[in-house]
């Protein structure tokens, strides 16, 4: 009888304990939504008003004093993008998620923090819409994968424009790099094949025909161009009438 007791009670136990899930034909379980899109404009909106405010107090500075006062607002952005970060780890798929990440790598300092935006950008955004502004904008990143997500744009992605972003961008980092074999199919082929993108005010095709004949002709090592002017004098000169001379060429201007 003890061991009836004791099973029955056993059972009830686990009876009870199992009555709080769900059984067929409750109702599902109401979990609030997660509202990526409403965190990630409140995050962005505060960054921005920081931005703004430090921008107009700078400008609005008239002693180094206030200058340096002002300069102390400025929003630091890696400071934002852990909070970015978190927003799109609630989905790490969606537009949102994508928009986070492309934020953090145009706008971090810190190069680690840069690459975590890149790396998800490329395992899970490719197909964004804001891959091709993430593309210009890491022209100057020292992010340690910033030419493999370029390759992957170049490589993967169906956008015509993020493509031609990517295909400038990776010649563009082997000409900084003094690496004119890599750079120069790349800037060629922008030419060909991209060249109805803008780029300012002018097309990328322009841009990169300039930077091939930088590449070509004005990088470290090659001879100068022929320069024709005046001499202090006014009389007539040519760069070439100083050849095997020691010349100093002094550029300079108002920009």
């Amino acid at each position: 009888m003890r061991r009836f007791v004791l099973a029955g009670s056993a059972v009830l136990f686990l009876a009870a304990g199992a009555s709080a899930a769900p059984t067929p034909g409750d109702p599902p379980v109401e979990r609030p939504a997660v509202d990526q899109k409403t965190e990630f404009d409140a995050v962005k909106a505060e960054y921005d008003k920081a931005n703004k405010d430090f921008t107009a107090a700078y400008r609005a500075a008239k002693t180094d004093e206030e200058r340096q006062a002002a300069a102390a607002t400025r929003p630091n952005p890696d400071e934002y993008a852990p909070r970015f970060a978190e927003i799109a780890s609630k989905d790490a798929k969606s537009d949102v998620a994508a928009k986070c990440h492309a934020w953090i790598a145009v706008n971090a300092r810190d190069a680690e923090m840069q690459a975590a935006g890149l790396d998800e950008l490329m395992t899970n955004h490719l197909a964004s819409p804001v891959i091709g502004g993430v593309c210009q904008s890491v022209l100057y990143s020292s992010a340690k994968n910033r030419d493999a997500f370029l390759e992957a744009v170049l490589a993967k992605s169906s956008d015509h424009e993020a493509q031609g972003r990517a295909c400038y961008a990776l010649a563009f980092g082997h000409a900084r790099r003094g690496e004119q074999r890599a750079a120069e199919p790349l800037f060629e082929r922008v030419v060909k094949d991209f060249g109805d993108l803008k780029y300012g005010n002018a097309s990328l095709a322009d841009k990169a025909k300039t930077d091939l004949f930088e590449l070509r002709n004005l990088s470290v090592g090659k001879p100068a161009p022929e320069i024709v002017g005046a001499d202090v004098d006014g009389k007539p000169m040519k760069l070439s009438d100083f050849r095997g001379k020691v010349v100093v060429l002094d550029f300079f201007g108002f920009w």
